[in-house]
């Protein structure tokens, strides 16, 4: 069972694909790479104009997986944000617009600003921790306050965050220094998803080339680790938490 926690597929929504052709086409990728289960995570609060509000992400899921119905794609799909941490999180926690990775409330993916981390994060994050949430820090390998000093991304994981980091970056597409940050956030135990983050049909998943690299290095325990922890957190289970390492 392989699980894609983070992905761009729903047609119109953010920077994702235009039509349901096109979401069609990513589908049949993404189980070219081997991945059954496939949580769609449209950016929630996306511009002034497009909201990306829970009702309309639900209704496009809806649409979409007749789609596949139709195109006959057995791939199953299912719906979540991707989060900014903004001042007013909290606010739309409370209002129930923001969807969860695994459809209970227990994991939710949230992004942090890429520049810097106003205090204001700090305190949203320790709000999510103390109502029982546990954020999934998605592709901290962008974000400049990480790569400057990973042991700032080793607190939030202390402080009982998760942390995704895509494929793609893995492997090598957004450049070595970029890659290597990845090295080091799996070494250090600070990263505990593997996730596509397509957004395009000229996108590559990477799943399978991104778990053979890192069966190559750290040998299939941590592949498996990685998969299951991605299994556990769609269904909304605790996962086994390697202890994070400060660099």
């Amino acid at each position: 069972m392989l699980v894609d926690l983070h992905a761009h597929l729903l047609p119109g929504m953010d920077d994702g694909p235009a039509t349901e052709a096109e979401a069609i086409k990513l589908g049949i990728k993404a189980m070219d790479e081997g991945v059954e289960y496939l949580v769609l995570t449209p950016k929630y609060g996306y511009s002034k104009k497009q909201r990306n509000r829970a009702e309309e992400v639900k209704q496009a899921l809806t649409s979409l997986r007749q789609s596949f119905i139709e195109a006959e794609l057995p791939l199953r799909i299912y719906a979540a944000h991707e989060i900014p941490v903004t001042k007013d999180l909290m606010d739309r926690f409370e209002d129930g617009e923001l969807l969860s990775l695994d459809g209970k409330g227990k994991y939710y993916l949230v992004e942090f600003p890429d520049k810097k981390i106003p205090n204001y994060v700090y305190e949203v994050i320790d709000d999510l921790l103390d109502k029982g949430v546990t954020p999934v820090i998605a592709n901290p390998e962008n974000n400049r306050v990480f790569a400057k000093d990973v042991n700032e991304l080793y607190d939030f994981i202390e402080a009982g965050c998760l942390a995704q980091i895509s494929a793609s970056a893995y492997v090598g597409e957004y450049g070595p220094e970029v890659q290597d940050l990845c090295y080091q956030m799996l070494e250090n135990n600070l990263a505990h998803i593997i996730a596509s983050d397509v957004h395009q049909v000229a996108d590559s998943f990477n799943m399978r080339k991104a778990f053979k690299r890192i069966e190559e290095v750290y040998g299939q325990d941590t592949v498996h680790y990685l998969q299951e922890n991605a299994r556990h957190i769609f269904n909304g289970e605790a996962i086994e938490r390697r202890m994070p390492v400060e660099d």
